[in-house]
């Protein structure tokens, strides 16, 4: 795989670069395009030779993560080019159908070895965003045509355009959005409904679109109702309605879904009603503090950190420069589950883009912040087990 790789290396980086000026005759061109062609055939027979021999898995899975990750950056090299001269032009096609090729067959054939967090490669990412953008057009005329207006039409349209902010967007990540977005548009476009928008957050709930904003908009929903409920034994019978209703969509609240370093959006809920339920016992027959809407509005489910995000960056930053976490962790999952999971002082959320820009910056206050914690963790330690 290794020396199919070099050779279509060379020809992207010597013949088709164009600040190099090959030179190349009409002949030489069809010579490497015939070349690339055939490189492409016993590249797929290496891989194929790889997964049925005797190798272990693991090494197995390294090697064609290392295939990927290459065809991802040389497909990245040839669009960074733009057109290549016309002439090229035969090279160029059969060097893009090699490795589009390649990643399809191991994602299409060999599914288990093709890293679905790998990202997509900026040529394939721009073309599956200008499809999108295509159908969040329909989706927004068919919300309309249903009547569903308000946060819910709102947070979608946002989900949309934030893939479009993204420097990078994984296999898995545009996967996910291309598919949930097929959904809700078939869901639109089935018969009638007394509640349109009733109907297609129970669809999302089934998606598994575990977004923060959703989770919160769901909470919003039952909390209101909860509040119409003139007594605390309705209330409590009206929470026991909704954790039953969910909970027989369990089983599509495991898997993939909009976050895989989030739980499903199932048991999101579940956690939450699970603790107002709680909140309710424990309140007895006591006049309630808060009506449930308030409660919901500020329910968080991230974690508070007790430093700015820069600090808690260069702390994440120290853990994997010291390898704390495994090596195995891939840097864009790292990010992903820390805007999912943690916020910290001023701020409620990140994003996982700010997140990884943080954890390289050189800033001395973070740096004073984060030292400052490290002499505190290592005095309670000595206190806790030295005794002093």
């Amino acid at each position: 795989m290794n020396v199919q790789l070099s050779i279509l290396r060379h020809l992207i980086f010597e013949r088709l670069n164009p600040a190099i000026d090959a030179n190349l005759s009409a002949n030489e061109i069809e010579v490497l395009r015939k070349e690339i062609v055939s490189v492409r055939f016993r590249l797929l027979d290496a891989i194929n030779n790889a997964i049925f021999s005797t190798m272990e898995e693991t090494v197995l899975l390294r090697h064609i993560g290392q295939v990927q990750n290459e065809c991802v950056y040389l497909n990245d090299v040839l669009h960074g080019y733009g057109n290549v001269r016309p002439e090229y032009a035969p090279m160029a096609v059969a060097l893009n159908e090699t490795l589009a090729t390649t990643m399809d067959y191991i994602s299409g054939y060999n599914g288990k070895y093709f890293d679905r967090e790998n990202r997509l490669p900026e040529s394939k990412k721009q073309a599956m965003l200008d499809a999108l953008r295509q159908d969040s057009l329909v989706l927004a005329a068919k919300l309309k045509s249903r009547g569903i207006s308000g946060r819910l039409p709102l947070l979608l349209q946002d989900s949309l355009k934030g893939m479009e902010d993204q420097e990078s967007i994984s296999y898995r990540q545009m996967g996910y959005m291309t598919m949930m977005l097929a959904e809700v548009l078939k869901l639109l476009s089935l018969g009638r409904s007394r509640n349109w928008e009733r109907k297609l957050a129970l669809k999302l709930i089934f998606l598994n679109f575990n977004k923060t904003s959703f989770f919160n908009y769901c909470i919003g929903v039952i909390a209101a109702a909860v509040d119409a409920e003139k007594t605390r034994q309705k209330q409590v019978q009206l929470f026991g309605w909704y954790g039953k209703e969910i909970k027989k969509l369990a089983n599509e609240g495991k898997g993939s879904g909009y976050s895989t370093s989030r739980p499903g959006i199932i048991v999101l809920i579940g956690i939450y009603i699970s603790a107002e339920l709680e909140y309710l016992m424990e309140s007895g027959m006591q006049q309630l503090k808060d009506t449930f809407k308030n409660r919901a509005d500020s329910y968080r489910l991230r974690l508070k950190m007790n430093m700015p995000v820069g600090a808690f960056a260069l702390h994440i930053q120290s853990f994997i420069a010291t390898e704390l976490f495994s090596s195995e962790i891939k840097m864009n999952v790292i990010n992903q589950f820390m805007a999912d999971n943690y916020c910290t002082i001023g701020t409620d959320s990140f994003t996982a883009n700010s997140f990884d820009k943080k954890r390289t910056e050189l800033d001395d206050a973070s740096y004073r912040i984060v030292d400052r914690h490290l002499v505190d963790m290592r005095a309670y330690l000595k206190r806790r087990f030295e005794g002093e």
